[in-house]
């Protein structure tokens, strides 16, 4: 990709490196990597493949009770493909957050 530059404008790589200092980022890291488990969370994903209705079903019965999602639980969520399961979830989400936060 080619970089733009305007004339008196950096381009985004050179405002990139002169923002983003190496050592900044290092001293939060144990042993080179940052505290994010990417291949847990792939795994995850992978795992909670093809939830079944009924699952869905439990997840949002307990979103409405106002207890929190676990990693599986959001993970089955991210691969509902029917229409009308996903028009539930959203419903749910909607009177959820209209239950938590009101009108706001």
């Amino acid at each position: 990709m080619q970089e733009t530059k305007t004339e008196g404008k950096r381009s985004v790589k050179e405002w990139k490196d002169n923002l983003v200092k190496q050592d900044e980022i290092d001293r939060y890291l144990v042993n080179g990597k940052d505290f994010i488990d990417d291949d847990a969370i792939e795994a995850e994903i992978e795992k909670n493949k093809n939830p079944s209705p009924e699952r869905i079903r439990k997840i949002i019965k307990k979103a409405y009770e106002i207890k929190l999602m676990d990693s599986a639980d959001v993970a089955a969520l991210m691969h509902v493909t029917d229409p009308d399961l996903k028009e539930e979830i959203f419903t749910a989400a909607r009177e959820i957050k209209t239950q938590v936060y009101d009108n706001r």
